[in-house]
């Protein structure tokens, strides 16, 4: 019997959103990231996954929470929250966003119902926000969010850049289907001959790597 290794996919498809941030020019000092409990699902009966996802130093061990929709006081989180555009792309081309996150210490947990036969491309999704970065008149970093900012006097170091994000997963009921992992044009994004739930050990995998539509040069 060949071992399903589709979970593994987790880790790619997380690496592939954190460089996307990197190639758009994101100062971040934590990393995100999306798990979900079970990637491939089969059956006439209505399954759930519940999925976690956090800010964090350390790739796959929650930090802080990344989404709330209830849940904790989410603090100085709460800009951020506010931005975020969560999304399920149902097999059938539909959206849902009526996915609920509830923010827990560590990180954010949500249940995602699957009943349609095909693939689900789960989001996380923060727009462009614009963010300026300096050093203070005494040494100290600083950040300002928004478009006109106000900068300290006597500040040095001043860069102004536009931040985006997106942390996708993806979950197959029974049968997959590649029309939920085509790419959608912006920033780095995974795609290729092989399904993200369909891989095998000891079968070879083809991905490949697109950035703004186009294919990333191998020596980039």
């Amino acid at each position: 019997m060949k071992k399903i290794i589709s979970h593994s996919i987790k880790g790619l498809v997380a690496s592939c959103s954190l460089l996307a941030l990197t190639l758009s020019n994101i100062s971040i000092a934590h990393e995100r990231f999306m798990v979900p409990s079970h990637t491939v699902f089969s059956g006439d009966d209505v399954q759930y996954a519940t999925i976690i996802s956090s800010i964090s130093n350390d790739i796959f061990h929650p930090d802080r929470p990344l989404g709330n929709n209830k849940g904790i006081d989410a603090g100085d989180l709460k800009p951020l929250f506010s931005l975020l555009e969560s999304n399920v792309l149902l097999p059938n081309g539909e959206n849902d966003s009526s996915i609920q996150w509830q923010a827990f210490q560590r990180l954010s947990v949500a249940d995602v119902p699957f009943s349609q036969s095909g693939t689900y491309r789960v989001s996380l999704v923060q727009k462009e926000v614009a963010m300026t970065t300096f050093k203070k008149a005494n040494g100290a970093p600083g950040r300002v969010f928004g478009p006109k900012p106000v900068i300290p006097e006597g500040a040095t170091n001043i860069v102004r850049r536009t931040t985006a994000a997106r942390v996708e997963t993806f979950i197959t009921m029974n049968e997959p289907s590649f029309s939920t992992f085509q790419p959608i044009g912006k920033g780095l994004e995974l795609t290729g001959k092989t399904h993200p739930n369909d891989l095998f050990a000891q079968e070879p995998a083809h991905f490949k790597l697109v950035y703004n539509g186009k294919t990333v040069p191998k020596n980039t």
